[in-house]
């Protein structure tokens, strides 16, 4: 008798541990896909290394977004912009063989959402005016893959030691050159 009772009580504790660790899992799951979502992207983990402070920000912002239950949307089209700023920064400084991969990427990334549709391409060209789009949801694997690498890529440059400096010559004949269309 006392062995059964004995078995009883483990497999007891034993079902309620595994129920509360399925329902604390669940709770925070969100939270974990996320997290583990942009640690797969290269180019959070730039962000990660070289800004601390904007990572940190980023994932208090989302969890903030999650909590109050916006839609996973909400949270890119509040997240993306921080990124694309920091993106543009950075772009200034990286060296043309990145620049060039990077802007042809984003090309071929915006020419494969105008094929889904007109509305798609114009929500992922300007998210602050309609809402964007998750380009994720969209396309194919080999190209978010090219993508992201090439952000990565592309920032890292920008703080290596090939990184590129725009000089004042420069700056004026990009002036030249965008004077007739402006």
């Amino acid at each position: 008798m006392n062995k059964t009772w004995t078995r009883i009580v483990i497999v007891v504790v034993a079902a309620a541990a595994v129920a509360f660790w399925v329902f604390f899992d669940k709770q925070r799951a969100p939270e974990h896909q996320i997290d583990t979502t942009l640690n797969a992207m290269p180019a959070w983990q730039v962000i990660k290394e070289q800004e601390p402070a904007l990572h940190q920000r980023i994932l208090d912002q989302m969890a903030a977004l999650q909590k109050a239950g916006e839609p996973e949307q909400q949270i890119i089209d509040t997240i993306q912009p921080q990124i694309l700023h920091l993106q543009m920064s950075r772009l200034q400084n990286a060296p043309d063989a990145n620049v060039v991969n990077y802007m042809t990427i984003n090309m071929e990334q915006t020419a494969a959402i105008q094929k889904v549709s007109d509305d798609a391409c114009f929500r992922f060209l300007y998210p602050m005016v309609k809402g964007g789009v998750n380009p994720m949801r969209m396309l194919d694997k080999d190209l978010m893959a090219r993508r992201m690498q090439a952000d990565a890529d592309m920032m890292r440059a920008a703080y290596g030691k090939n990184r590129h400096t725009v000089t004042p010559a420069e700056r004026e004949a990009a002036v030249e050159d965008v004077r007739p269309i402006m």
